[in-house]
Parts: C-alpha cells; sequence; structure tokens
C-alpha cells in the first residue's frame, strides 16, 4: 500500500454540452485515494477505503459520506446511490476479528440503511444502497 497519499478524494464528473461539472465529495486525511470510472457515475456508484483508518474516523467518515450521498441523490433526484465500503476481511487485525467491519455493519443496521456484503470480494466489502427513505445519520 501506499502510505504517501493522505487524502481522499470522490469525484464526480457530469460532462455535457456546455461544460464538465467536477464534484469533490469528501476529504479526509490519512486515507487513501480513490477514483471511480465515468461508468460508475453515471450509476450512481460510489467507492470508499477503510483500510488503516482508525476505527473512530472510520465510523465518522462513512456517517458524513453517507449523509453527503444522501443530499446528491436527493439534488439529483436519482432513485438510489450506491456506496461501497471497503473495509477489509479483518486479516490483518488483532485475533483476525473483523472489528471494523461489525462496527460499520451494526452502524447501517441501527439507522436501518440497506446493505449487503460483497460474496464477490470474500466479504472484505459492503455495499450500501441509499434509496428514498435513507434518512441522515
Amino acid at each position: 500500500m501506499d502510505y504517501a497519499i493522505n487524502k481522499l478524494y470522490i469525484k464526480k464528473e457530469k460532462k455535457t454540452d456546455k461544460k464538465q461539472d467536477k464534484f469533490q465529495v469528501i476529504t479526509t486525511q490519512n486515507t487513501y485515494l480513490e477514483e471511480n470510472t465515468e461508468d460508475q457515475y453515471q450509476e450512481g456508484i460510489y467507492q470508499i477505503d477503510l483500510h488503516q483508518m482508525p476505527l473512530v474516523r472510520a465510523i465518522e467518515f462513512v456517517r458524513t459520506q453517507i449523509n453527503q450521498l444522501i443530499e446528491i441523490k436527493q439534488k439529483r433526484k436519482q432513485s438510489k446511490i450506491q456506496l461501497i465500503i471497503i473495509t477489509g476481511r479483518g486479516n490483518h487485525s488483532v485475533g483476525q476479528l473483523p472489528i471494523l467491519k461489525m462496527t460499520v455493519l451494526k452502524l447501517l443496521k441501527t439507522h436501518n440503511i440497506t446493505h449487503a456484503l460483497d460474496p464477490q470480494t470474500k466479504e472484505g466489502q459492503i455495499i450500501v444502497t441509499i434509496k428514498a427513505d435513507t434518512y441522515m445519520i
């Protein structure tokens, strides 16, 4: 992993005939650069990586990111937005317990946010679906 990158930018690009809009959704320290493809943006798919993030900071980051994506969804009147949260499987945690993943899942369940574990990554990612009935957390 590259520890030199200390900011996470999730950019939203929308091309129109007149101009190209760029949105910086969130910036935080001690995270990694994640860029989503244009196809993912058009489909309303975003991604964040919580690897190497302290637990408290990671939970606050997830909370902030979800709230900002709810605002984007409302402004753009999209039916839903998906957020892929990369937590890892906990292989490097003490006792190999996925504490970060379990805490994020508890946060999502507590706030009744639709989510599922991604079976393709051996449960190292959580797919969150922000729909019309998703409220700020």
